[in-house]
């Protein structure tokens, strides 16, 4: 279903047909279909496909379970789903396919890399993940921002020092507990949309104050991190927009953000920096380039196909 023309052929349902269900069979062709809209759409982006599908084998087999038979689904009796569950003859008529299955090996775990995307407000860093989550190989993750977990679930944002610095350390243990949960599902990489050092650039105070308060160290949160990406923000003339509600800055005050962000970092030795672009398409090919560096081999820098 991923080739032009589409190329289904008779030998391939019947193997289907003999492995899941009418209904599985209709889930997984449109499972499919939707996968391959994501990748064309990145590739009329200008982002092309790596060959992620040769390189990357799946966890486990597709059909068996623990015990060797079919995988069942459901809450039924047996715990078995009748809607989902292939009666006993299309259970034994798996056999062939399961040798193919056992060619499948279990994939080594990976040594997790954890990548920043970071930038002033506005820079682009929304887009660029967003296009990473429907594109990348399932082994890449996306944290999300703890700033938006935070304010976008309540926490005062009034303009004191004792609430802003109160915000800061909230989005810090919040930040710090969101890539723990990541770790624990065991990623290729970890791709987080801001880091713990992103705080010195809006701490009301000294940067020294700011870790002393966390009971951490710049040296410590920096090696945290494998890589930084680091998307500048435009000038207003440039396509700087506040469309984000919880976005509250100016361009001005954006573009200062901005610059303590370049220098709370400017020490991390795998920095890279995304100047803005007249073609916002750019700055996102330039960005999606530089995450395919951190890709391990075995998925071939690839994007889903």
């Amino acid at each position: 279903m991923s080739t032009t023309p589409i190329t289904v052929d008779d030998e391939v349902r019947q193997v289907m047909a003999a492995a899941f269900s009418e209904r599985r069979l209709v889930e997984l062709t449109a499972a499919i279909a939707a996968v391959n809209l994501w990748a064309r759409f990145a590739q009329g982006l200008g982002v092309d496909p790596a060959g992620f599908g040769d390189h990357c084998l799946v966890d486990t087999p597709l059909i068996t379970g623990s015990s060797g038979d079919t995988a069942s689904v459901g809450t039924g009796a047996e715990g078995t789903d009748p809607l989902t569950t292939p009666p006993t003859e299309e259970r034994e008529a798996t056999a062939g396919v399961r040798g193919r299955n056992d060619e499948l090996r279990v994939h080594p775990p990976h040594q997790r890399r954890r990548v920043v995307v970071t930038g002033g407000p506005g820079a682009g860093k929304t887009a660029l993940l967003e296009l990473v989550r429907q594109t990348f190989c399932s082994h890449v993750v996306v944290v999300q921002e703890s700033a938006g977990v935070v304010f976008g679930g309540g926490f005062p944002r009034k303009d004191t020092v004792a609430c802003r610095q109160a915000g800061q350390r909230a989005i810090y243990y919040v930040q710090r507990e969101l890539e723990a949960v990541s770790d624990s599902t065991a990623p290729a990489v970890e791709v987080c949309d801001r880091g713990t050092v992103d705080g010195t650039a809006y701490w009301p105070g000294a940067a020294e104050e700011y870790w002393a308060s966390l009971g951490t160290t710049l040296e410590r949160e920096l090696a945290r991190y494998d890589a930084v990406i680091h998307l500048r923000t435009p000038r207003a003339d440039q396509g700087y927009n506040r469309q984000n509600p919880l976005r509250i800055e100016s361009a001005e005050d954006a573009a200062a953000i901005d610059a303590r962000i370049l220098t709370a970092w400017a020490p991390h030795p795998h920095r890279h920096v995304v100047a803005p672009s007249a073609a916002f398409l750019d700055k996102v090919s330039e960005a999606i380039e530089l995450l395919r560096r951190e890709i391990p081999a075995c998925c071939g820098g690839a994007l889903r196909a």
